[in-house]
C-alpha cells in the first residue's frame, strides 16, 4: 500500500483547516495549517507537561524540552500581529 504525499497533505489540511478558521476568528489574524499545527503542538505539550501522572523520571524533562522547542517554533507568529504601540 502506498500513500501519495499529495493525498496525505490534503487529509491534514482537511482536518486542520476548521481549527485554523477558529483560531483565525478568535485572534483576528489569518493562520494557515502550519501555524495551526505549531499552536496545537504547544497546547498538547503543555497539557502533557501538566498532567498529574507519575511516569519515568525522564518524562517531565523530556516534555519540558518539547514544550520549549514548540514555543521556539512559534516565535515567528508574533510577526503576524499588528504593533500595539500605535
Amino acid at each position: 500500500m502506498t500513500i501519495n504525499k499529495g493525498n496525505q497533505i490534503s487529509v491534514v489540511d482537511a482536518l486542520v483547516a476548521p481549527i485554523a478558521a477558529i483560531y483565525s476568528r478568535i485572534m483576528g489574524v489569518k493562520f494557515n495549517s502550519t501555524d495551526t499545527l505549531h499552536i496545537l503542538q504547544v497546547q498538547a505539550t503543555l497539557l502533557m507537561l501538566l498532567l498529574p501522572v507519575e511516569f519515568n523520571g525522564l518524562y517531565h524533562p523530556a516534555m519540558l524540552l518539547w514544550f520549549g522547542f514548540s514555543l521556539y517554533q512559534c516565535k515567528y507568529l508574533n510577526e503576524k500581529f499588528p504593533a500595539a504601540d500605535e
